[in-house]
């Protein structure tokens, strides 16, 4: 097993991501500030030259842009002043492609904005870069493109599109199966409290899909909409399907609360935005209970992930021992819903 707090000591490991068989994968900037892919196993840890990747084969240090994103044979991401490519798999750029439009017609309808597709092959996608800033970026200023984006919600969730289904049986197991790497990974002290509160989250979701049911961005978080003060537009709709709407409520609502531990968001700013997003809950026609559940279930994966993150560890084992304890969380955002 690959010894994750080595890893994270080594200087310039910015995010890391579990992997098969006990490895890890890597994002790291090397001495000239250039983002680079590694991995590291119990054989040891390779880091790939700045811009190739035997997997990804459109990848080149040629290619125009900077590299932002980098993970170890799965993706990497290429911004220039006018562009964004994205770099995948050999084949898996046409399905990205034709989900993505599918789910961006959807939007355009609501009056949500998303990037326009250049160019593509079947290992690349290169996209128009929308303006803007990250709300993210924008930190408290973000909530007006926060209220834009919950006006929209309601007409982007209702279309109607031939997208895959995203169950609340999925959304356990993929819980389930972040808690297991972090566990395995030794990311996370084994917790009896917090393992409860994982089977019980699980056991919840697991063959109830309470609705209503509709299109859902499944990623859905501050990170994903840009805001230029009159247009909003919404990213990364790959992973775009149908499923419990309360699934996006829920995880924009834990993101929200992340963001103020890791300093992105003051306290009043946490405190706008978790009512602005349960001021949606009226013209979602999502059930409380089911929102509360599903940001119950985010938080705990968004913590098994960012387990892994040297950057988030001042913050992370208190989130999680609040995680574990269910009834305190549970009654806040009830009495914020009700």
């Amino acid at each position: 097993m690959t010894d994750l707090r080595e890893l994270w000591e080594r200087s310039g490991v910015t995010r890391v991501w579990p992997g098969k068989k006990g490895t890890l994968a890597f994002e790291w900037v090397d001495d000239q500030g250039r983002l680079r892919a590694g991995s590291a196993s119990a054989s040891g840890v390779t880091i790939l030259d700045h811009g190739t990747d035997p997997a990804l084969p459109g990848l080149s240090p040629d290619r125009p842009g900077t590299i932002v994103v980098h993970r170890y044979g799965r993706r990497a991401v290429a911004v220039t002043r006018d562009t964004v490519t994205k770099y995948t798999r050999a084949g898996q750029a046409a399905p990205v492609v034709h989900g993505s439009r599918r789910f961006a017609e959807l939007c355009s309808r609501a009056g949500i904005a998303t990037p326009e597709v250049l160019s593509h092959d079947d290992a690349r996608i290169e996209f128009a870069k929308a303006p803007g800033a990250s709300l993210h970026d924008l930190g408290d200023a973000g909530v007006e493109g926060w209220r834009r984006f919950v006006e929209a919600w309601p007409a982007m969730a209702g279309g109607e599109a031939d997208l895959p289904t995203h169950s609340a049986d999925d959304e356990a197991a993929t819980l389930a199966r972040w808690h297991g790497l972090a566990l395995e990974h030794g990311a996370i002290p084994r917790n009896a409290a917090l393992d409860r509160a994982v089977e019980e989250v699980c056991a919840d979701l697991s063959g109830h899909d309470d609705g209503p049911i509709g299109v859902i961005h499944r990623d859905l978080h501050d990170k994903q909409l840009l805001w230029d003060g009159e247009r909003l537009t919404l990213l990364d709709l790959d992973l775009g399907s149908r499923g419990e709407i309360a699934q996006d409520l829920g995880n924009a609502l834990a993101h929200a609360e992340v963001r103020g531990r890791q300093g992105v968001l003051s306290v009043e700013g946490v405190t706008r935005m978790v009512d602005l997003l349960a001021g949606a809950v009226p013209a979602l026609e999502v059930n409380p209970a089911r929102v509360v559940l599903h940001r119950r279930a985010a938080r705990l994966r968004i913590g098994f992930v960012h387990a892994f993150r040297p950057a988030d560890q001042s913050w992370l084992l208190p989130w999680l021992e609040e995680c574990a304890a269910r009834t305190h969380h549970h009654d806040t955002l009830e009495r914020t819903l009700s």
